[in-house]
């Protein structure tokens, strides 16, 4: 699997010119309920069954993960 970053500002781009992509936020569900609140266009992904949803996503397009530390589960 490959893997890259993405600085906030190249998302945002992207974002704006309404590029193709998957949009996952991955953060842990403890946070998720804390503050439910997402990236537009965004969809919640759950980081412990990620053996459940992994073969729905998309191919061709890139996938971008995100959590609230940007560490181990993004």
């Amino acid at each position: 699997m490959k893997t890259n970053s993405i600085d906030i500002c190249s998302l945002n781009e992207r974002l704006s010119k309404k590029d193709s992509l998957t949009l996952l936020d991955v953060r842990r569900k403890s946070d998720y309920e804390a503050f439910p609140k997402i990236i537009s266009g965004a969809s919640w992904r759950d980081p412990e069954t990620i053996d459940q949803w992994a073969g729905e996503l998309p191919t061709g397009v890139p996938t971008v993960a995100y959590c609230v530390r940007g560490g181990s589960v993004s």
